[in-house]
């Protein structure tokens, strides 16, 4: 699915509902200030870049559900709507990893 996923992106950068601009965006917006706009991560934060979809979008859940803890992840997936997680989650599987 992953690869599917990649494939299409290279081709539109809207794909099954999912936008790869506003995820970009988004990811900058709120996401970048700890996990770095190079997606290398920082110190203490996970790099994001390349991750499989299905694990952003399970984890951001977890954090609004409070399932997973982690007290500034909780507040900011909590300010992000289903299709924001979506997106960002989209946007970063079609980055290479970035060790």
């Amino acid at each position: 699915m992953n690869k599917l996923i990649l494939s299409l992106a290279l081709v539109s950068t809207t794909v099954f509902g999912l936008d790869l601009q506003r995820g970009e965006r988004k990811y900058k917006e709120v996401c970048a200030n700890c996990h770095h706009q190079g997606l290398d991560g920082r110190t203490g934060f996970p790099n994001l870049a390349g991750q499989n979809p299905s694990y952003i979008t399970n984890q951001l859940f977890a954090f609004q559900k409070g399932t997973r803890k982690h007290r500034p992840m909780e507040e900011i997936s909590k300010t992000m709507s289903r299709e924001e997680i979506m997106d960002v989650a989209f946007y970063l599987s079609t980055l290479g990893c970035k060790k």
